[in-house]
């Protein structure tokens, strides 16, 4: 049996690709480092770069979610 698929029109493509960057962008990814020979943990954006630092992974968590960043966790 063969089921037929629609597709959106391309004019609700670009809408779907949009949300689709916008899931993609919203992750910071958060990793524990040494600063000064200090434990911190850092947070890089989706595409690593470093946005911050905190003292605690509870304040890192904190700092990614008050900016609208869905924090997870790097090892």
């Amino acid at each position: 049996m063969n089921k037929e698929i629609q597709l959106p029109d391309t004019e609700d493509a670009p809408c779907f690709m949009q949300n689709v960057f916008d899931v993609v962008s919203a992750k910071a990814y958060i990793k524990q480092e040494m600063l000064n020979d200090e434990p911190v943990w850092s947070i890089y954006n989706y595409q690593g770069e470093k946005m911050g630092y905190a003292a605690s992974r509870e304040i890192a968590f904190a700092v990614a979610n008050q900016n609208e960043f869905v924090g997870f966790s790097v090892h």
